[in-house]
């Protein structure tokens, strides 16, 4: 296991629903961001701290980023209802 700090590469923000993905694996050895959708002008770039996945539930992303990372999510999806967890159809 490598570690390596990217200081412009580390202002990206978290999210759950990152507006990009990024890799290291490149010749350069260098960490590349590609857009995972439009960006607008003035958006965060959000790239996901979480380990376990953005599909994981709510719980299990926020139990691994306080583990991993000291901080509880507040993005857009830890903030709405969990589509993860199974509902019973009212029909």
């Amino acid at each position: 296991s490598t570690s390596a700090l990217y200081p412009l590469a580390s202002m990206a923000a978290h999210s759950c629903v990152p507006n990009c993905m990024y890799t290291s694996q490149n010749p350069y050895g260098s960490i590349s961001y590609f857009a995972a959708h439009s960006i607008a002008a003035g958006d965060l770039i959000t790239i996901s701290y979480a380990d376990c996945g953005c599909a994981a539930p709510t719980l299990e992303r926020w139990t691994e980023l306080a583990r991993t990372k000291d901080f509880i999510c507040t993005c857009p999806q830890c903030s709405a209802p969990d589509a993860t967890r199974g509902v019973k159809c009212a029909r």
